[in-house]
C-alpha cells in the first residue's frame, strides 16, 4: 500500500508533467500565431504584446470591451452611441498624456 508521501510525490510528478505539457501547447500556439502574424506583413511582436499586458493590463481590457462592444452590435442604440463617445473622449486624452509623457522620457541608446 502506497504511504501518504509517495501519494504527494506522484502528484507533483503529474502536475510537473501536466505543466510541462501546457507550457510546450501555449508555445506552439504563440509559434503558430507569430507566423501568421509574420505572413501577414504586420510587425508585432507576441512576447513584447504579451509583456506589455501583463505590466499594465486595464488598456488591454478596455479595447476588449470596446471591440466587444462595436463587434456585439451596441454601436447602433442610442445608449451605445453615448457610451463609446463618453469613453472614446476619455481614451483620447489618456493617450494623448501617455504620448506626451513617453516623448519627455529619455531615449537609451544601445539597448
Amino acid at each position: 500500500m502506497p504511504t501518504e508521501h509517495e501519494g504527494d510525490q506522484t502528484f507533483d510528478e503529474s502536475l510537473t508533467s501536466a505543466n510541462k505539457a501546457a507550457r510546450k501547447a501555449d508555445g506552439a500556439i504563440r509559434d503558430t500565431a507569430q507566423k501568421y502574424i509574420d505572413k501577414a506583413g504586420l510587425k508585432l511582436d507576441l512576447k513584447q504584446l504579451e509583456t506589455n499586458i501583463r505590466r499594465n493590463p486595464m488598456p488591454s481590457v478596455a479595447i476588449a470591451a470596446g471591440a466587444g462592444f462595436i463587434v456585439g452590435g451596441g454601436m447602433v442604440t442610442r445608449l451605445g452611441l453615448a457610451m463609446l463617445t463618453l469613453f472614446s473622449r476619455q481614451a483620447a486624452r489618456e493617450t494623448a498624456s501617455n504620448f506626451i509623457r513617453g516623448g519627455l522620457r529619455p531615449v537609451a541608446h544601445g539597448r
